[in-house]
């Protein structure tokens, strides 16, 4: 028998924290994946940091109306986690709110979006 070794690369992407500075952020993502999985990182494990805009609908900036188009998105979103969260509370039982059920709930507003 020959014993074998390598190396094994693993991505997950998103790893969202609000922090204070680059070096904050990475503090947090280490000690999440510590938590989460018994992975202790370095820090050159943790590439392509991006500090995320106020307002992702700026990026659209350059195009006439943005402005009003976020606004009106804000106000969608707004109504949308209000009635949710008063579904929430009348069926707080029915798994409404645990990870499954929001991934599927993210799913159809995905779909319904680009449909």
């Amino acid at each position: 028998m020959t014993e074998f070794m390598s190396v094994v690369k693993l991505e997950i992407g998103g790893n969202n924290f609000v922090a204070k500075s680059k070096e904050e952020y990475v503090k947090l993502v280490k000690e999440q994946f510590m938590e989460e999985y018994g992975m202790n990182l370095v820090d050159e494990e943790i590439t392509d940091i991006k500090e995320m805009t106020a307002n992702p609908f700026s990026l659209y900036s350059s195009v006439d109306g943005w402005e009003n188009a976020t606004l009106k998105l804000e106000k969608l979103i707004e109504k949308f986690g209000i009635e949710y969260d008063k579904i929430k509370k009348e069926f707080n039982d029915v798994g409404i709110s645990d990870t499954e059920t929001d991934g599927l709930i993210v799913d159809e507003i995905y779909n319904r979006i680009h449909s």
